[in-house]
């Protein structure tokens, strides 16, 4: 809401300076993406899921298929997702993918494989942004460094998980998160 004045002027190739620009004044608004560092938090990862059980129909496939993260919007707005991506860890870019929006209080997942996923945990396909099942590319049954990010705001969550000292049994390959 604050009222800016700015001029500029140039260097050209050969280190000569041109003359000042006329002002140009502006009203500065809301940051772009205005919530994403308060309100958007990881909250679940299932890296290393119990095996497949066929005797609930599940997908006869190798337990890192129905591996997933979970996103939840903590805060009361709607957050545009637009420019948020997963950069480390796994790679997943929101823009374009099934939800780009998260009203508050919602949550919305990044699966490995779409089909494993909703086999294991049916009504909650609406909820799937989309999968991030490129060439061998899985989140590491043994741990590693995940990073969220968003363009204009930097750093969201950066976080390494494991199966050592401190971390759940039963999140190694147990069957939770």
């Amino acid at each position: 809401g604050r009222t800016y004045r700015v001029r500029c002027k140039m260097k050209d190739s050969s280190g000569r300076w041109s003359h000042w620009s006329d002002p140009n004044q502006f009203v500065a608004g809301e940051p772009m993406s205005a919530g994403i560092l308060d309100n958007l938090r990881v909250t679940e990862v299932m890296y290393n899921p119990a095996d497949a059980d066929l005797s609930k129909d599940e997908l006869d496939v190798d337990n890192d298929e129905f591996e997933y993260i979970e996103l939840k919007n903590i805060g009361d707005e709607e957050l545009d997702l637009a420019d948020v991506s997963f950069t480390e860890g796994i790679t997943f870019a929101f823009a374009g993918s099934n939800v780009e929006t998260l009203n508050g209080g919602e949550f919305v997942l990044v699966v490995r494989n779409v089909a494993a996923f909703e086999s294991r945990y049916p009504g909650l396909s609406g909820r799937i942004a989309g999968s991030y099942d490129v060439t061998d590319q899985r989140l590491s049954n043994s741990g590693e460094v995940v990073k969220l990010e968003d363009y204009y705001n930097g750093t969201i969550a950066d976080f390494d998980y494991n199966d050592g000292y401190g971390w759940p049994l039963s999140a190694d390959g147990g069957g939770h998160s």
